[in-house]
């Protein structure tokens, strides 16, 4: 679109001559023939009234006679580029400056479901004079003007209200030309993240025999896991209520468990601890079973407690059978550790940590862990100890759920246009919808079949990470991709200080924390034009690349990480450089010449 503080030189140009200065202003002869020779030129320069012109259309030294006089053009929606905007712009010669004209879309064809879908109102004034109509929001569904558009006009109508002090007649350039909108959108989310650590105390714990496989000591103040103690091999299960004390959806950090080893524990005992393969329909119970003195000996069984056989032993129906005796597990042992005279075991690796968040997650689907040893003897305090602190506990670090951080792409930032499109993270090179794990966290998008998507951003680094995350997504269609957008992510950093901020070095629209390619220009705002015959010149539309495309979208063919606009045809970045360079002497110019006519506007044409 036209700015009224920059240049009309490219709609001069485009009819092969300059702006003229103030100084330099004549008449045309054709002007000075008189009402006649008006009317003839008139009939000669503007086409019939409503002829039909495919865009981009640009028309030079169209005259028009007297108040009121106009002319209208039939422009073929068919011919406007994928999500267009129509876009009308004319400006008076340089001999009537103070000429007003009016310029119109109207008589649009194009209907929807809505009704009707009426163009804006006229623009009128002197000087340039510039309308557009967002064409794509008019039609539900796939907006790239076949089928759809086939057949489908509006009117654009240019007429005289005043001739200024030149008086009649007068002449105007015209253009009418399509423009891609890009569907784009930033969001921005700030997590503070904390370390939060629980003690949690077993839930229930037991110890089984081997050589007495109906009993147990569910109610005892001891946990055995030995081989040669006088009932033979001892084992303990121990489980822990995780969902009381840990808030759903936190991540588990750290997790160890701790064991007070009493005596007669013999050093140098090797502890392994593994995970209870759990049957949801007949958890081991505890049991109310209470051995005498050191607990090694069991006590008489009773019914309801888990027992070397099963689950849940009663004397009428045993329950629950272990399908291996002395308790089912999963997989290898999670950690070993050696007793050493500590006073506090302390049992921790990767594997436990990983599953204690696995029975988080699980919501109560789990059993526990099983405690034995390959040789020597180990007793422990049991949840029946009478000092709170020698009690089996399970420590968790975790960060609460401050993430995942949910949201969906905001409709009036970015629209998805048809039923075949599909929303994508940029860097999802096996294209499973999950973004390949950045710095902090991952981001996430399921297909719920409607055009709104939503993505959720989980946060997976260290608590005390500071730093600033980025998840980008490209929205594709049948036609091509068409859009391009980013969801920052301040991690224990102030969103609203400025200097927090990541920066834009290409001004594209995409931050250099997300770009895929940061010093070249492949953003929603601006791109470049990767192939064709004007390959490194800036632009916004493929028609502004010849022969080619122009990457406004983070376009990355062979899914390596680094856009198109990065890797193009040869010479990209010889001329895109010497384009940028070239923008920016132009700017300088302008800036040392407010009053230019010649330097109103800036156009990437």
């Amino acid at each position: 679109m036209f700015d009224r503080k920059r240049s009309t030189a490219p709609l001069l140009e485009a009819r092969g001559r300059r702006p003229v200065s103030p100084g330099g202003r004549f008449r045309r002869g054709a002007f000075v023939a008189g009402g006649l020779a008006t009317a003839i030129a008139s009939a000669l320069l503007a086409p019939p009234a409503a002829a039909q012109v495919d865009v981009p259309f640009t028309q030079t030294n169209v005259t028009l006679g007297s108040v009121g006089s106009q002319v209208s053009y039939s422009v073929a929606l068919s011919s406007l580029p994928e999500r267009p905007v129509l876009i009308a712009e004319v400006v008076p010669d340089g001999t009537h400056p103070d000429m007003t004209l009016q310029v119109e879309i109207s008589g649009c064809n194009l209907v929807n479901s809505f009704g009707s879908c009426s163009p804006p109102p006229p623009a009128t004034g002197t000087g340039l004079q510039s309308t557009r109509w967002n064409v794509y929001r008019c039609v539900l569904g796939q907006t790239y003007p076949v089928p759809q558009y086939v057949g489908k006009t509006c009117n654009v109508i240019v007429r005289a209200t005043s001739f200024g002090s030149a008086g009649p007649p007068a002449g105007f350039d015209l253009a009418i030309r399509g423009e891609t909108v890009v569907p784009t959108g930033t969001s921005s989310s700030s997590i503070t993240t904390s370390v939060q650590s629980v003690s949690i105390t077993s839930k229930k714990d037991t110890t089984i025999y081997a050589t007495s496989p109906t009993a147990s000591n569910g109610r005892g103040q001891s946990l055995w896991a030995s081989i040669g103690t006088p009932a033979g091999e001892l084992r303990s299960l121990i489980a822990f209520d995780l969902a009381s004390d840990i808030p759903a959806g936190a991540t588990i950090l750290d997790a160890r468990l701790e064991l007070t080893p009493l005596a007669p524990t013999v050093g140098g005992t090797p502890v392994d601890l593994y995970a209870i393969s759990p049957d949801p329909s007949e958890p081991w119970l505890e049991g109310t079973s209470d051995a005498a003195r050191d607990e090694s000996v069991p006590a008489a069984p009773v019914d309801g407690a888990a027992t070397w056989t099963h689950r849940s032993w009663a004397s009428a129906l045993p329950k629950g059978p272990w399908t291996t005796p002395g308790g089912d597990v999963i997989g290898p042992r999670l950690v070993r550790a050696t007793i050493a005279g500590q006073p506090t075991l302390v049992l921790s690796s990767p594997e436990l940590v990983a599953h204690v968040a696995a029975l988080h997650a699980s919501s109560g689907v789990a059993d526990g862990f099983l405690v034995t040893t390959v040789e020597g003897s180990a007793r422990f305090a049991s949840d029946e100890d009478p000092s709170p602190a020698n009690r089996p506990r399970l420590i968790v670090d975790f960060s609460p759920a401050t993430a995942p951080i949910s949201g969906t792409i905001n409709p009036n930032l970015v629209t998805f246009v048809n039923e075949n499109q599909d929303f994508r993270w940029i860097y999802d090179l096996d294209q499973d919808d999950v973004l390949i794990t950045p710095v902090a966290g991952r981001c996430e998008v399921a297909n719920n079949g409607s055009n709104l998507l939503p993505y959720t951003y989980q946060f997976q680094g260290n608590p005390s990470y500071a730093g600033l995350d980025c998840c980008t997504w490209q929205i594709d269609s049948s036609t091509g991709i068409v859009g391009t957008g980013q969801a920052l992510f301040f991690i224990n950093v102030d969103a609203s200080d400025p200097a927090n901020q990541p920066p834009d070095s290409d001004t594209d629209g995409i931050r250099n924390l997300c770009d895929n390619c940061p010093g070249v220009p492949n953003g929603p705002l601006l791109g470049s034009c990767t192939s064709g015959s004007k390959i490194g010149k800036l632009c916004r539309s493929n028609q502004q690349c010849p022969g080619g495309a122009c990457s406004l979208a983070q376009d990355d063919l062979n899914l390596d990480g680094t856009g198109n606009a990065c890797v193009p045809e040869p010479a990209l970045g010889a001329s895109l450089w010497t384009g940028i360079l070239g923008l920016a002497g132009l700017a300088g110019l302008a800036a040392r010449r407010p009053d230019s006519r010649s330097s109103r506007f800036r156009r990437i044409d």
